[in-house]
């Protein structure tokens, strides 16, 4: 920083509204990239550790009595929710703009199923359980949701595209410290 004399002997500092304007839009910049990259780690992050595998099987070796077990599958572990066959109400498809969810009808509440990233017929699987439900001579049921592929690849996308602007942001960053210093 350089120091001056003004017009009415005031000492003023060396820096020009240009450089701040430069340093501004640098620092605007470099705030947009930052969301950005936090996004893309996020939702990646989200994309990978969510459950992607769904398993509902139901085995019903009397006419009413039966168990059910949903068993939900993601990178972090599996979730299994066992319950009786007779508290099995029906199944419905709730619809996130493309995506569909499976839904189980329970007395106490709904268990819900990954969201459907893939191209299996989510309310053909729905018509399945209902079917079971309504014919008591059908002795098993298993039904398998698997969107991991076409989650993890959009997942590591993103991570990796998150990654790289984070290390090239660093990498820019060193270079202008070095630089900087060499003067």
């Amino acid at each position: 920083m350089r120091n001056f004399q003004g017009r009415f002997g005031k000492q003023r500092s060396g820096y020009s509204s240009f450089m701040l304007q430069g340093a501004s839009t640098e620092l605007g910049q470099a705030c947009v990239t930052t969301l950005f990259t936090i996004l893309l780690l996020t939702q990646g992050g989200i994309f990978l550790t969510h459950p992607q595998l769904a398993t509902l099987s139901c085995d019903r070796p009397n006419s009413n009595l039966g168990i059910c077990k949903l068993m939900l599958s993601s990178l972090l572990g599996k979730k299994v929710v066992p319950f009786p066959l007779t508290q099995l109400e029906g199944a419905e498809v709730k619809h996130h703009g493309k995506l569909r969810q499976l839904i189980l009808l329970l007395p106490d509440g709904k268990l819900h199923f990954p969201m459907n990233h893939g191209f299996s017929d989510t309310e053909e699987k729905a018509a399945q359980i209902n079917a079971f439900l309504q014919n008591s001579e059908i002795q098993s049921l298993s039904l398998r949701q698997d969107s991991r592929w076409a989650t993890y690849p959009m997942g590591l996308i993103m991570t990796g595209f998150g990654s790289c602007l984070i290390w090239s942001y660093i990498s820019n960053l060193l270079k202008r410290f070095s630089s900087r210093s060499d003067l």
